[in-house]
C-alpha cells in the first residue's frame, strides 16, 4: 500500500509540473504570436474614415493593441503617414483625391475592420480592397494607389 501511495503522489506531482509546463509553453507561443503580428503591422496607418463609431473603436483597440499598428481619424489627422483609408462609401473623386495625396494607400471597404475582429489579427486586405471591388484594372488599380 505505501509503495502505491508514493507513487501516485509522483504521479500527482509530474501532472502538475507538466500542466505547469504546458501552459508556460502556450503563454510562450502566445507571446511569441503577439510579436509576429506586432512586426507584420508595425508600419500600417490606418486612417478611418466615416466608419460606424463601435466598429472603429473596437477594430482600433485591436489593430492598436494587438497588431501594432496606428490608428487615426482621417478627417482630424494630416493624410502624410497614411498607408491604409478605411471607409464604408467610396464616391467616383475620392480616390484620385487620396492618389494625389498618397499613390502607395490602400483603400479598403470598412468590412476589412470587421474581418480583423473576426479573425483576431489583419485579415486578407485584397478581399476588401476598393480598387478591385470597382472593377479596375491592374493599370487604374495602380493609378488609384
Amino acid at each position: 500500500g505505501e509503495d502505491s501511495d508514493s507513487s501516485d503522489a509522483v504521479t500527482v506531482a509530474r501532472r502538475r509540473v507538466t500542466g505547469v509546463k504546458a501552459a508556460e509553453r502556450k503563454r510562450l507561443m502566445q507571446e511569441e504570436r503577439r510579436k509576429e503580428r506586432i512586426e507584420k503591422g508595425k508600419d500600417k496607418v490606418f486612417a478611418m474614415f466615416k466608419v460606424k463609431r463601435e466598429l472603429a473603436e473596437r477594430a482600433g483597440r485591436l489593430l492598436r493593441d494587438e497588431m501594432g499598428c496606428q490608428v487615426v481619424d482621417a478627417q482630424k489627422e494630416p493624410h502624410g503617414e497614411w498607408t491604409h483609408f478605411v471607409t464604408p462609401t467610396l464616391n467616383k473623386k475620392l480616390p484620385v483625391v487620396l492618389a494625389i495625396m498618397n499613390p502607395r494607400l490602400t483603400l479598403l471597404n470598412e468590412q476589412y475592420l470587421t474581418q480583423c475582429c473576426e479573425e483576431g489579427d489583419l485579415a486578407d486586405e485584397e478581399k476588401y480592397d476598393w480598387a478591385k471591388a470597382v472593377g479596375a484594372s491592374a493599370a487604374q488599380a495602380r493609378i488609384i494607389r
